[in-house]
């Protein structure tokens, strides 16, 4: 791995990190109002595990940020990150509780807003009107514009691949192939073999397509991609996946599908992109 794609791949992990971070916090946050239920633990055991949780993402999030620095050479900036940053480790069985209010008077954790005042300084993690487009921001404006892209070639597809077939030509000429040998080799499991419909090495980025003409339909194919996730996990390239959903306009509105796709609890490095268009009968 090149160290421009390195330094890609940790802000991307970064990002995801904090995201989950985000989530446990407010669970935790919002939990005496909206106990954590389980039918196999009480609330208070379900508290202590996002806790753990969260304390074990901490930890990694914090090791990413010191190899994403240390990649970039930065030694004096490392020294100021961890006078800022390690103090709030001090005290551990507080960590997912120290919250402050931030500019609109919502309570964050004060732990991934310190974070964020740090990566601010770079351009992936920098927000605002000029929010900086990382290849993955080009490749989903890609993939939400499939209908856009069939309409332009005048296709009005009826099976699955003729619908990734016209966004492929697309992201061919966007992101570079040849920075990996073996780049575009398939997932290997003992029992199958799993060749997502796009591969995207320089951006560690798989893409697997599904067509739908019926709620019916739709639902079991994201049933299916479910059971393929274990076997897309593992891979030394891809870590990212993008699941696009093509389906015939009106049969589902884009808040019922993902309602259905939350409550599949698909893993962080799995989006989903919903797309309406027309299709043959």
């Amino acid at each position: 791995m090149t160290r421009e794609l390195e330094i890609q791949f940790q802000e991307r992990s970064i990002g995801v990190l904090l995201s989950q971070m985000d989530k446990i916090f407010n669970l935790l946050k919002n939990s005496e109002e909206s106990p954590l239920i389980d039918p196999d633990f009480s609330p208070k055991e379900i508290v202590l595990e996002k806790r753990k949780e969260f304390e074990y993402i901490a930890d990694r999030i914090y090791n990413l940020c010191i190899a994403y620095l240390e990649l970039r050479n930065l030694s004096i900036y490392i020294e100021k990150f961890d006078k800022r940053i390690l103090p709030l480790y001090g005290n551990r069985d507080e960590l997912s509780n120290i919250s402050v209010n931030n500019i609109y008077d919502e309570e964050e954790s004060l732990l991934t807003k310190t974070y964020r005042e740090f990566l601010y300084s770079f351009r992936a993690f920098g927000g605002g009107e000029e929010k900086h487009l990382t290849g993955l921001d080009y490749l989903v404006n890609i993939l939400k514009a499939t209908n856009h892209i069939l309409n332009e070639k005048g296709s009005k597809p009826s099976k699955e691949s003729e619908v990734y077939n016209s966004v492929k030509i697309v992201c061919d000429v966007t992101f570079p192939k040849a920075q990996f040998d073996g780049g575009l080799h398939p997932f290997y499991t003992n029992a199958k073999c799993y060749k997502p419909d796009i591969l995207i090495p320089s951006l560690h980025c798989a893409v697997e397509y599904k067509f739908a003409k019926t709620e019916k339909v739709l639902v079991k194919t994201i049933e299916e991609i479910l059971i393929d996730v274990k076997g897309y996990s593992g891979h030394p390239i891809y870590k990212f996946f993008y699941a696009v959903f093509y389906v015939k306009t009106g049969i589902i509105t884009e808040n019922r599908f993902k309602e259905i796709w939350r409550e599949k609890n698909f893993p962080e490095n799995w989006k989903e992109i919903f797309v309406e268009g027309e299709v043959n009968p």
